[in-house]
């Protein structure tokens, strides 16, 4: 390129995140940048939204929303959350990389940064991988997607990173399930970003693992006549950590449903997570291991109570045994009639 800074000017210089150019340059709108370039510029002066507005030329209100626009994206947070990721406010530059590494990956909701028809329309027209993209959704789903779900698909890959491949997958997955929805679609987008399921190999694991799990529900429906045809987010969870961590079988979840039933009435997920986990720190891998185990708490139980019984009888009796000798031994006296008047 034909242009460099300056040498003589980065006497004063401030970093800005590689992220910002990389995933949000080509969505941000030219107050949101003035914004970002303005706060990193003094983010450690004592300075307020008024003093921000003075010195680029725009409004309060139009800053507040770039500020919010930054937050959503996760480049900038709020001092007073800093708290929250284990971070002292004059470490923060010095623990970043640090926190990086050890903070969960929480990416911003697709709908808080949604690009306009506008730069959707640009970006198809640099980028051949987003038309590939878009044209691939249309016949995976085979519908139009729309100016929403171009959205979510643009976003997928310029703001959570996903590759075209990636996505491809996901649509190939939803279209399987019959659920095609653009927040459906989204959803499971956001996931594999927070989880970095960023390459082929990643993403044909994941999709065994969901249809393994889907397996599982069909198989559950049919054993209990759960009527809906498929699990919530937090139903395939429970799934997932029955079968892959726990290591059980149907039958064993099965027996755990009807323990949720006959207990309390109703079908818990919960619930049943607590049985099944009382179970596999019991060591009860079978059915039949855990009838058996019933059966001999069953025995103590019934053994505990006749002792008890026993020894009750044997008070019982010891206390008649002593009435009837202190009687008997008891001096005899007779009185006339009469004798207490």
């Amino acid at each position: 390129m034909e242009y460099i800074i300056n040498p003589v000017k980065w006497n004063t210089s401030f970093a800005v995140p590689a992220e910002v150019v990389d995933k949000y340059l080509r969505l941000a709108g030219s107050v949101q940048i003035k914004v970002l370039l303005w706060i990193m510029r003094h983010s450690a002066d004592e300075k307020t939204i008024d003093d921000l507005s003075k010195d680029i030329g725009v409004s309060a209100a139009d800053c507040a929303d770039a500020l919010t626009f930054w937050t959503e994206t996760g480049i900038l947070i709020k001092s007073d959350n800093l708290q929250q990721i284990n971070v002292e406010p004059e470490l923060v530059k010095v623990k970043e990389e640090t926190v990086a590494q050890t903070a969960p990956k929480v990416l911003p909701e697709i709908e808080s940064i949604k690009p306009t028809a506008e730069q959707i329309a640009a970006r198809g027209d640099e980028s051949e991988e987003i038309r590939f993209l878009f044209n691939e959704a249309q016949l995976r789903l085979g519908k139009t997607i729309g100016h929403d779900g171009q959205s979510v698909l643009l976003m997928m890959h310029d703001a959570y990173g996903l590759p075209v491949e990636v996505i491809v997958t996901i649509l190939e997955y939803c279209a399987s399930v019959g659920k095609t929805s653009t927040s459906y679609i989204a959803k499971i987008g956001k996931d594999w970003g927070e989880r970095e399921i960023d390459t082929l190999e990643k993403a044909d694991e994941v999709i065994s693992e969901l249809k393994a799990t889907d397996e599982m529900w069909n198989e559950l429906r049919l054993k209990t006549g759960i009527s809906t045809p498929r699990p919530t987010s937090a139903q395939m969870k429970y799934l997932s950590l029955w079968k892959n961590q726990y290591g059980f079988s149907m039958d064993m979840i099965y027996l755990a449903y009807e323990e949720s039933a006959n207990n309390i009435q109703k079908i818990s997920f919960p619930y049943m997570d607590k049985v099944l986990q009382n179970w596999s720190k019991d060591g009860l891998r079978t059915p039949q291991d855990v009838s058996k185990s019933k059966q001999e708490r069953f025995n103590i139980s019934k053994a505990s109570e006749t002792k008890t019984v026993k020894k009750e009888r044997k008070k019982s009796s010891y206390d008649i045994d002593e009435f009837l000798k202190k009687n008997n031994n008891a001096e005899l006296v007779y009185k006339r009639k009469g004798d207490n008047d």
